[in-house]
């Protein structure tokens, strides 16, 4: 799926490489977070008070997804949606007023046909808008609490 963005990177800069620092998201309770549901991921968002940043992480475990291939794939589909979605751009304009970092788990177990070509394709598909639907959430709740904080 191409979204039309040039540089299709995520660079280390965006990503959240340490564990402490997707347990402090996974973690946290209280104010200042943001959580969603979906059929296949969970995400969760923390606002931190250091200097405005967005950060992602994602996370596949052994428990859901055993095959590397099928961890590495699910990746590439969250790293293309998130790329391709406005939430970089309304987090990271220079009107931001906080820092966030953002985490992607997937919550449900793959099926074990997901290698046979036909089901393989609506899966992916099913995990894409799954994605979409999630982020465009994200953004809504994040813009909402942006507004709030700056009282416009």
């Amino acid at each position: 799926m191409d979204c039309g963005v040039l540089t299709q990177s995520f660079p280390k800069s965006v990503r959240i490489i340490k564990s402490k620092d997707f347990l402090e998201v996974i973690r946290a309770r209280g104010s200042g977070l943001v959580r969603f549901h979906g059929k296949w991921f969970e995400v969760k968002a923390k606002l931190i008070d250091e200097e405005p940043k967005f950060l992602v992480g994602l996370t596949v475990g052994k428990r859901f997804a055993k095959r590397s291939v099928d961890r590495n794939l699910i990746k590439r589909i969250l790293r293309e949606e998130i790329r391709c979605s406005s939430l970089s751009l309304s987090v990271e304009d220079e009107h931001s007023a906080f820092s966030v970092r953002v985490v992607f788990r997937l919550k449900a177990p793959l099926p074990s046909t997901l290698f046979r070509t036909p089901y393989r394709d609506s899966l992916k598909q099913e995990m894409r808008e799954d994605c979409r639907i999630l982020l465009e959430q994200l953004v809504e709740k994040l813009v909402s609490l942006r507004m709030e904080k700056t009282g416009d």
